[in-house]
């Protein structure tokens, strides 16, 4: 599909909103062309239409149920949406959800987002964990598994590895944060180091969200992963 197509190239290059719309025309088309109603939810997710990218992605679970992909990106997405409230205490239930959602993701029979899944999971329960949040004790032992999984699956999963990055910081173990450090691309170095220094300097407990360092990603114009939304790229015969 003409429109499919034009949205990926939009996507790669994120114009994002300009995609959502040549993904709209291609679902238009084709109602049931889950790829493209997956597609749409990733570009509203990255253009901070959160509700819209809920909505969609839950479209795409209902077109086919289980789809690995449309599973982590709806539980990205409402981490987003929850992100963006004043007040998130009032929201603690939704990290729970995302936390169950993600984790049963882990494991769909077949499913090419394995990876994807594992990092989710961690990111939830690592969220779930701040301070004030009464998260469960044991989410960041969970975290760091998932996030472990997830770099054993994808060597090259940027947000696992900084994801991991994080809760060894947390644990104080700069021999393993100098480890990963070395994993990372030069051009996502920069962003991890500041922020492997930034947290050494302050002395604090290094609990701030992985989604901290998402937002950081994406006002890094030379950092190529703006999301751990990702496109489903493969087309069904």
């Amino acid at each position: 599909d003409a429109n499919f197509h034009l949205g990926m190239v939009l996507l790669k290059q994120q114009h994002f909103q300009e995609a959502s719309t040549f993904f709209s025309a291609a679902v238009r088309v084709a109602p049931e062309f889950v790829e493209a109603v997956n597609n749409l939810g990733v570009a509203y997710d990255l253009s901070g239409q959160w509700n819209d990218a809920v909505r969609t992605f839950q479209r795409a679970l209902s077109l086919r149920p289980g789809m690995q992909e449309a599973v982590c990106n709806l539980c990205i997405a409402r981490i987003n949406l929850w992100s963006s409230h004043t007040d998130k205490t009032t929201a603690d239930p939704v990290l729970s959800e995302v936390v169950v959602s993600a984790t049963e993701a882990c494991d769909i029979p077949g499913g090419t987002s394995a990876s994807l899944a594992h990092t989710v999971s961690a990111l939830a329960r690592q969220i779930r964990n701040q301070p004030g949040k009464r998260g469960d004790a044991s989410d960041l032992d969970h975290a760091m598994r998932h996030y472990a999984r997830a770099l054993q699956l994808d060597p090259n999963n940027t947000q696992a590895r900084c994801g991991i990055i994080s809760l060894f910081l947390l644990r104080r173990d700069l021999q393993q944060v100098s480890m990963h450090l070395k994993f990372l691309e030069p051009h996502t170095f920069d962003v991890a180091r500041e922020l492997s220094l930034l947290a050494a300097k302050i002395e604090l407990v290094y609990a701030a969200p992985a989604t901290d360092f998402l937002q950081a990603v994406r006002l890094n114009p030379t950092f190529r992963f703006l999301s751990t939304s990702r496109p489903n790229v493969d087309l069904t015969a």
